[in-house]
């Protein structure tokens, strides 16, 4: 697998699951603020490659996870952030259940199940 492939499809799913996070909190969210979270989820693949400790990691990927919703929808205030938060991760799980699910391991076969 090419590297340019999996931030590409890094980029997609994040991009889908931060739609589909605004869709179902009913959030009026700007195209622009949702592609800048999906690219600074994207920016957590570099993780993948870093020599660190599963804690470490775990760590960093939340913080990103965090940067992805105060930077796609804003911050009103802790509650509001906090459901964000909640709905983003809980779409994350179900999206990873039907990967599962359906056996997508191939980048292409994830590309195809998601257009």
């Amino acid at each position: 697998m090419y590297i340019e492939s999996l931030f590409l499809l890094d980029f997609w799913i994040n991009f889908l699951i931060l739609y589909a996070t605004s869709i179902i909190l009913k959030k009026r969210v700007k195209f622009f603020n949702i592609f800048l979270g999906s690219f600074i989820g994207n920016v957590s693949v570099i993780i993948l490659f870093l020599d660190i400790h599963y804690i470490q990691s775990m760590i960093l990927k939340i913080y990103f996870s965090i940067l992805m919703i105060l930077f796609s929808f804003g911050y009103d205030n802790l509650k509001n952030t906090f459901v964000n938060l909640v709905t983003f991760y809980f779409i994350n799980f179900v999206l990873g259940g039907v990967f599962y699910f359906f056996k997508l391991e191939n980048i292409y076969d994830s590309f195809l199940f998601l257009f």
